[in-house]
């Protein structure tokens, strides 16, 4: 039997790291579109903030660690009891390397923080919120990536363990899509640029709104869109970037 289309408010979308920049950005704008959005954060305090300064009835604030299987597991038992299935996962919440350590400098224990939450995190996420995803007439999953995952000739040293997080996580998502395909999920990327938020400093020129821009195009996308892509600015971005001789290659034989 065929699942009869959702009513506005309907819609149930899930945002990790809501409760402050480019996932606040998010979750206002999905409220916008008539989704009901929950907030899930870490931090109680600032999750409870943002959910007040929405104002709006349709979000609800969970509070789970995305580095904590269990702690996923609970907020997933406590979703599907509520609402019963999940349009919408969008893996945003994220950490960058402190300062500008090489890869033999950066400490052990903070390679390893960095993977959990810009890597584990969203697999984990994926791995229990698949079965609510697979009861949408449209599911769809947003990880926020970055350029800077991006390998290939002309890459930067900087930043090890976040380069390396964000290359994990476009393959994920190139995985994840493969997996899903012929299904009616689809699953991308997003590069949001250089936001002026806690992680992108005041020195960055993008508003958080922008940057959430492209990942609420990936969130609501029509059904035959793209999956396993990566976009900035709703335009596809390279997960691999070619040399001169590549690009060559590719731009004149089929």
């Amino acid at each position: 039997m065929q699942r009869k289309k959702d009513k506005p408010g309907e819609r149930i979308a899930l945002v990790t790291g809501a409760n402050r920049g480019i996932g606040f950005a998010v979750a206002r704008g999905l409220l916008d579109n008539d989704f009901q959005v929950i907030l899930l954060c870490r931090n109680k305090r600032s999750g409870e903030a943002a959910s007040q300064k929405l104002g709006k009835k349709n979000s609800v604030l969970i509070v789970a660690d995305i580095r904590d299987e269990r702690s996923i597991i609970a907020a997933q038992r406590y979703i599907t009891k509520k609402f019963g299935k999940l349009d919408i996962l969008i893996n945003n919440a994220g950490e960058i390397d402190c300062g500008e350590a090489t890869i033999e400098q950066t400490p052990t224990s903070e390679f390893d923080r960095i993977l959990s939450i810009n890597l584990r995190g969203p697999f984990l996420m994926c791995k229990h919120f698949l079965p609510l995803l697979k009861k949408s007439n449209s599911g769809r999953i947003v990880n926020v990536s970055s350029e800077m995952g991006i390998i290939g000739p002309g890459i930067r040293g900087n930043k090890p363990a976040y380069r390396i997080s964000k290359a994990a996580l476009n393959a994920l998502t190139s995985v994840l899509a493969a997996q899903l395909k012929g299904t009616k999920i689809l699953v991308n990327a997003v590069c949001p640029g250089w936001c002026k938020t806690r992680m992108g400093g005041n020195g960055a020129h993008r508003s958080p709104k922008k940057g959430a821009e492209t990942i609420i195009y990936l969130a609501t996308l029509p059904k035959g869109g793209p999956s396993g892509k990566m976009f900035r600015d709703k335009k596809e971005l390279p997960y691999y970037r070619c040399n001169r001789i590549c690009w060559l290659i590719k731009k004149f034989i089929p």
